[in-house]
């Protein structure tokens, strides 16, 4: 009965969702178009200030998504190049642990010495665990899956043959010996050996000029992006000061004088026409309208003529 009733359930309850998503999206336009409204009908220095604030906040918060990013980009950075660097220092570590047994191994079988036979067998005992450190930060590469596989069954099947020579060397100033050291065999299997080690150092190396692209990718397009920022914040800031200055000019008050008509600017009582050209660089000229003329053409035509030479 469960398994019947539950599909009956969701799909009664789909069209409830889908209800209440249009309800919010239906609120959330109003509250939108309610702020807009509000924010259109601000007087306007309130309205600058909103501004203001709102792009301040803009500011603040495209300057900490860069500064996240930045700070993203150097923690993966480091994290990269850390990996590279270990990888490649153990691969160096490597090489140079079998080199010496290899080593190791021939001058015991040249001179049957048992101080050689005592390092190679050091040697030998170092090289699984270099060999696990190196899987352990490889693990999940796909960079480094075949070349490591190929490198770990070679390292095999070179300590196996010089263990199986050094379990039967050749008798003490037998001429074979020499030929037994330095078989063609041991020599290929070390030749292969290096290609693969020097094939993961090289895959690391590269990993880091193309992570070194990358990072200069990023930063030229986030200095592009800040410059336009940046631009964008000096038009605004300099609109916003014009803005301001205007503003500030027009709701200051003129004090008129009742009895001569002039206006005081800036400690000087100037008629209107020079409070225009001082104060807003208006140039003014003189005429008549049209009910002024009419008025004096229906007292005397003589009088118009003689107000329009005066103007004149």
């Amino acid at each position: 009965m469960s398994a019947t009733a539950e599909p009956r359930t969701s799909a009664a309850g789909a069209p409830a969702i889908e209800t209440r998503a249009r309800k919010y999206f239906s609120a959330g336009c109003a509250a939108s178009r309610t702020a807009l409204e509000a924010l259109v009908h601000l007087p306007p220095t309130r309205l600058l200030v909103a501004l203001s604030a709102l792009f301040l906040v803009l500011s603040w918060g495209v300057s900490a998504y860069f500064a996240f990013r930045s700070h993203s980009s150097v923690i993966e950075s480091s994290t990269v190049v850390a990996r590279a660097l270990g990888v490649e220092e153990q691969m160096q570590r490597l090489l140079m642990r079998l080199d010496r047994a290899d080593a190791a191994g021939r001058a015991f079988l040249l001179t049957q010495r048992r101080e050689y036979l005592d390092g190679y067998d050091e040697l030998a005992a170092r090289i699984a665990p270099a060999l696990e450190d190196i899987a352990a930060s490889t693990a999940g590469d796909p960079l480094h899956q075949d070349d490591f596989a190929r490198l770990r069954v070679l390292v095999a099947e070179r300590l196996e043959l010089i263990s199986g020579q050094i379990a039967r060397p050749p008798a003490p100033g037998d001429a074979s010996a020499f030929i037994v050291a330095m078989n063609e065999r041991g020599i290929a299997l070390m030749e292969a050996i290096h290609l693969h080690a020097w094939r993961m150092i090289h895959g690391e190396q590269a990993r880091l000029a193309q992570r070194q692209a990358e990072l200069s990718v990023r930063a030229r397009f986030g200095s592009a992006w800040l410059g336009l920022f940046f631009a964008i914040n000096t038009v605004f800031a300099g609109v916003t000061l014009l803005l301001a200055v205007r503003m500030s000019r027009l709701h200051r008050i003129a004090k008129i004088c009742a009895w001569s008509r002039t206006i005081e600017y800036e400690g000087e009582w100037l008629s209107f026409e020079q409070y225009l050209e001082r104060r807003f660089k208006i140039r003014s000229s003189h005429g008549i309208s049209p009910g002024e003329a009419a008025k004096l053409t229906a007292q005397s035509p003589a009088a118009f003529a003689k107000s329009a030479d005066t103007a004149a």
